[in-house]
């Protein structure tokens, strides 16, 4: 199925990448030894003002952050870094800059997304207590894990520039790269405790933002547990747990969570999926759905002593994909035990495969004709399974030896518009326009989270063409 993407293509970043083009074969050839100047503002995240003092580690190298929050970081190679940031009274961040520069040639100036710091101004105090019946009793010595949650909001971007405060440093795009991949999160995101002999616990410098308490915990034939997503003056002085009995029949492990219960999102889809169970089972039945269809996909189910096995029979599980597995289980001593349980496909194993029947777009071009003077073009191509964006590069045979980076198509897009002045490109000397004697190559890869796929044929275009004309690979 044909799917077609609309892309607007503004003056801006600059990616150059020296290729040939033999036959119907690209060749790239990426030089090693750029440099890259890493720079980035750093904002307290309260009023998204710019934030001085803030100490950026790099490597073994520090700096400052500037009145308006500015650092920047110059002399190093292509490649991943971890910038760490640090302030006293506020949570130590650090940030992932993945695959920096790693295509291009020329020495690059690289944009990180902007850090925001959060002050620790709160303080987290409860108590936990469960009922025998006649009074409540401390559960004392009992481990309790809070995460602190990081959910990273982009500010208002527009044209290139970070519109934020007053006196906030504006980011401009012409002429810098963009980073490759971004993480930002806290350092210290997970903090673990335990409760004193009263069952009181008390975490401290915390920001003002939500925090998962979580607790897992058995004593005397009794389990207890304890979940709940709030700020930290949203939690209650103190809880009251109910028990079930550690002797019931339950499940112990599956590998469709981790070990905190929380259902995975990197499945492997090379492997079955297993529950082992407190009591030896003697019977199983169960239901694999995929969730964005609502298709069931056939399997087996087998059991082995208080092990579950479900084989997907050979179906591959799509990367990316959300299952749903439904499951009913009985055991040697009669006990019943049911679960739904969703998890996520590791996008990881997908393998992009090349871009097929890149070509002029027919919508545009099924009576109409290439002129001279065009600086413009329609394209389209055949999607590419598991693919989020498509990267396209021109190289013009009036003024470029190579490929030179145009811009991204996104995937939600319908058609392909590709302004080709870009990147430097300009009309030769004495010709009425692009195509006026010359000819311009386009080709087209699929990308997803920093995989990228391999390029197209490439597409050559001369005054004249259209859809129906022969497209002449050289």
């Amino acid at each position: 199925m044909k799917n077609r993407y609309f892309l607007s293509v503004a003056l801006g970043i600059v990616a150059i990448l020296f290729a040939s083009c033999n036959d119907d074969k690209v060749s790239l050839n990426f030089k090693q030894d750029i440099t890259v100047t890493i720079q980035g503002i750093v904002y307290d995240n309260n009023g998204h003002t710019p934030l001085s003092g803030v100490l950026v580690t790099l490597g073994a190298d520090t700096v400052t952050t500037l009145a308006d929050g500015y650092y920047s970081f110059e002399g190093n190679s292509s490649g991943s870094y971890l910038l760490k940031f640090s302030k006293e009274n506020y949570m130590t961040m650090v940030q992932q800059v993945v695959e920096v520069a790693k295509e291009f040639t020329a020495n690059s100036i690289v944009n990180t997304s902007p850090v925001f710091m959060y002050e620790k101004t709160e303080t987290l105090t409860t108590s936990f207590y469960w009922s025998n019946g006649i009074e409540d009793v401390p559960l004392a010595n009992m481990e309790v894990r809070l995460e602190i949650l990081y959910d990273y909001e982009e500010p208002d971007y527009y044209g290139g520039e970070y519109y934020l405060s007053e006196g906030a440093r504006v980011v401009e795009t012409e002429g810098v790269e963009e980073m490759g991949e971004s993480g930002i999160f806290f350092e210290d995101a997970v903090i673990v405790a335990t409760t004193d002999d009263l069952g009181k616990i008390s975490f401290t410098n915390l920001p003002n933002i939500e925090v998962h308490m979580s607790l897992r915990h058995e004593f005397d034939q009794k389990r207890f547990s304890f979940d709940r997503y709030e700020l930290p003056s949203d939690y209650s002085t103190s809880y009251i747990l109910y028990y079930n009995s550690a002797t019931e029949f339950r499940l112990i492990h599956t590998n469709l969570t981790d070990e905190d219960g929380n259902q995975v999102y990197d499945f492997d889809p090379a492997d079955n999926i297993t529950f082992q169970f407190s009591e030896e089972v003697s019977y199983a039945s169960a239901t694999l759905h995929k969730n964005n269809v609502g298709v069931d996909v056939l399997v087996t189910v087998t059991t082995s002593g208080n092990t579950v096995t479900i084989d997907p029979n050979g179906t591959s599980l799509e990367p990316g994909v959300s299952y749903n597995v439904s499951l009913n289980v009985s055991s040697v001593l009669g006990h019943t035990y049911q679960t739904d349980i969703d998890f996520t496909v590791s996008v990881n194993s997908i393998v992009l495969t090349k871009v097929l029947n890149l070509n002029l777009d027919e919508s545009y071009y099924s009576s109409y004709s290439v002129y001279e003077s065009d600086n413009f073009v329609y394209i389209e191509f055949d999607s590419v399974a598991g693919a989020s964006d498509y990267e396209i590069y021109g190289k013009y045979s009036g003024g470029t030896d190579e490929f030179v980076y145009l811009n991204t198509a996104y995937s939600e897009f319908e058609d392909v518009y590709v302004y080709l002045l870009n990147s430097g490109i300009s009309v030769p000397e004495g010709k009425n326009g692009l195509f006026d004697g010359n000819t311009y190559t386009l080709i087209v890869r699929a990308v997803l989270d920093g995989a990228k796929g391999p390029f197209s044929d490439p597409l050559v275009i001369s005054e004249g063409d259209n859809r129906q004309s022969p497209i002449v690979v050289r």
